[in-house]
């Protein structure tokens, strides 16, 4: 990206865009660094980023749009990489619906002494989302010739090339490939899944809907 404005403003505009992915990210090079398991780059390296910078292509010069949609999810970014940073793992449905039957006391009590520390960094964390979108908003950065068409090609065929190349290889006739490709592509689900940010938004849909069928079938006992 560049700018038609000052360097020291279009400097800390990149400066607050690129801390902001840097955070966002840090939840993953964790889980990379502590976890274990397959497809470890993929899941929490390479799809996380590939999604990051194709959102910000998506929203062109307007980068100020991404970085105001990405606010909650840095916030919440300290508090998932302690999780990681103790657990070796990425938060799941089950982790969100404890925090949110916590109560404010419980909570102070796990967290004991580092109460402090975590309540400065979520401030932080959202201070940097807000300063990313104040300054690419003051300063609207444009893209280099060719390299937003790039990442937004990118990001599409890597949804898309995925289930073609599984439907290509497949054996059998087209209804079958048709379906091997279909499935590919639905199995992306949980690569993007356990990946920060953008994983947590199917932790919560993942967690509403365990909640709605715990109470639907509370309610039908109770009838």
């Amino acid at each position: 990206m560049n700018a038609s404005s000052s360097p020291r403003t279009r400097g800390l505009a990149v400066g607050a865009i690129a801390t902001l992915v840097l955070l966002l990210m840090l939840p993953n090079v964790l889980w990379l660094w502590l976890g274990t398991g397959t497809n470890m780059w993929r899941d929490a390296l390479v799809i996380p980023a590939v999604l990051l910078f194709t959102l910000f292509a998506l929203f062109g010069n307007r980068q100020w749009i991404a970085c105001l949609l990405l606010a909650p999810f840095a916030t919440l970014a300290p508090l998932e990489a302690f999780y990681i940073f103790t657990y070796h793992r990425p938060t799941f449905a089950e982790i969100i619906a404890t925090l949110v039957a916590t109560n404010p006391r419980e909570m102070r009590e796990y967290l004991g002494v580092t109460l402090l520390p975590t309540v400065l960094c979520v401030i932080a964390a959202l201070l940097v989302a807000l300063l990313a979108a104040w300054w690419s908003r003051r300063t609207p950065l444009q893209w280099r010739r060719g390299i937003r068409a790039w990442l937004l090609t990118l990001g599409t065929t890597a949804l898309l090339g995925t289930g073609i190349v599984a439907g290509v290889t497949a054996k059998g006739d087209f209804s079958k490939r048709l379906h091997a490709g279909t499935q590919k592509v639905s199995s992306l689900g949980s690569a993007i899944q356990y990946g920060y940010p953008f994983g947590l938004i199917q932790r919560i849909v993942d967690y509403r809907n365990e909640w709605n069928a715990m109470r639907e079938n509370f309610i039908g006992k109770c009838e």
